[in-house]
């Protein structure tokens, strides 16, 4: 897949990064079908050499069929991921509105009023709210 499908670039620190919209071409199926050819199956194991047409075209329409269930399997896995992922993003915004609102909410009486272990909580749930 890798150089084939995939074209990594290397990082500064020897790890390769990989393009997000080729990753999700194959992730979603978008791409392409890849060819296939009998000697690479061959050379693989996947087919013997004597007579493989035929065996080779069966396999690798299973091959494909396999591929393709995987395929929609990740799609859909990719899919929750980024629904899950905007429900957090949606549940971390109400929350900092809702602690933005009670600072608001604050007096200088108020503030003057907390002790170490108030401002101790208070700054915990900053830090909270910010991470």
């Amino acid at each position: 897949m890798e150089g084939v499908e995939l074209h990594p670039t290397l990082g500064g620190d020897g790890v390769h990064l990989f393009d997000p919209d080729e990753v999700e071409a194959i992730a979603t199926g978008a791409r392409g079908p890849s060819p296939h050819r009998i000697a690479d199956l061959t050379a693989r194991r996947i087919v013997d050499s004597d007579g493989a047409q035929p065996e080779a075209e069966d396999r690798i329409a299973q091959l494909e069929s396999e591929l393709a269930r995987e395929r929609a399997a990740h799609a859909q896995s990719l899919v929750s991921l980024r629904e899950e992922a905007a429900l957090r993003e949606k549940q971390a915004a109400k929350e900092a509105r809702e602690v933005a609102s009670l600072l608001d909410s604050l007096t200088d009486r108020d503030l003057a009023a907390l002790d170490e272990d108030d401002l101790d909580e208070l700054i915990e749930l900053l830090e909270t709210a910010e991470g």
